[in-house]
C-alpha cells in the first residue's frame, strides 16, 4: 500500500486536533488539587483558605497560629477561622502541634462547606462551639 503525503488542508486538520488535545490535556492538568503552605507560602492559615481552590489541601506547620480576625457571613468578629470551601486541613510534618487559638474572641473554626477534612490541629480558647454550616454544635 503507497502512503501518499497529506495535502495542506489535512496537514491544517491533524495540527488542529493535536492543538485541541494538548489544550484538554492542559484544562484536566489544571484540575488537580494542589497543597498550599503555612507559613511558606501564606503567613496566615486565613489567607491560604482563602487563596486555595475547592478540593485543595491546606498543609499548617507546626506551631500556635492565633487570631486571624476572620468574620462570619453576618460580618460579626466571632471566628479565629472560616473555611466555606471544599479542603483538606491538615498538619505539616515536624515536631510539635497546630494549633489555632481563638484568644477568647468567640469560635476557633466555622465551618461552612460540606467536605471539609481537619486533620491533627487542635482549636483552643474559643467559645464552647464549633460552627458547622451555620449551626453551632457543643463541643
Amino acid at each position: 500500500m503507497m502512503r501518499t503525503k497529506p495535502d495542506s488542508r489535512q496537514q491544517a486538520l491533524m495540527v488542529g486536533v493535536a492543538s485541541l488535545a494538548m489544550v484538554a490535556g492542559g484544562a484536566a492538568s489544571d484540575a488537580v488539587a494542589t497543597t498550599l503552605q503555612v507559613p511558606a507560602d501564606h503567613a496566615m492559615i486565613q489567607a491560604a483558605v482563602e487563596a486555595a481552590a475547592t478540593g485543595d489541601t491546606v498543609m499548617i506547620a507546626p506551631g500556635t497560629y492565633a487570631s486571624c480576625a476572620a468574620r462570619d457571613p453576618q460580618g460579626t468578629l466571632n471566628a479565629v477561622l472560616i473555611v466555606e470551601k471544599d479542603l483538606t486541613l491538615t498538619a505539616g510534618p515536624g515536631a510539635g502541634r497546630v494549633v489555632i487559638d481563638a484568644g477568647r474572641v468567640g469560635r476557633g473554626l466555622y465551618v461552612e462547606s460540606a467536605r471539609v477534612s481537619l486533620r491533627d490541629l487542635a482549636v483552643v480558647n474559643g467559645a464552647n462551639t464549633l460552627s458547622l454550616n451555620g449551626n453551632s454544635k457543643p463541643l
